[in-house]
């Protein structure tokens, strides 16, 4: 069965701490999002996730965006 349609992390947020949904999310986003009406429960047995960037248009900001992430190469979890 799938959810509600959501366009924004706030969006998401709000459904969670109504009780609307359950949402799988990494890990990393408890530190940015975190509420205290909603509980953040680690799946041990989860690979990470790979991120990756996504742009509808070329130009030099998101060439010097995309150099900055590949020189910073992946982060520590």
């Amino acid at each position: 069965m799938r959810g509600p349609l959501v366009t924004h992390m706030e969006e998401l947020l709000s459904l969670v701490s109504f009780g609307e949904v359950v949402n799988a999310l990494p890990a990393h986003s408890a530190r940015y999002w975190n509420r205290p009406d909603i509980a953040w429960l680690p799946f041990a047995d989860f690979e990470p996730l790979a991120h990756g960037l996504v742009w509808r248009a070329e130009n030099a900001a998101i060439r010097a965006l995309a150099q900055t992430v590949r020189d910073l190469g992946p982060l520590p979890l």
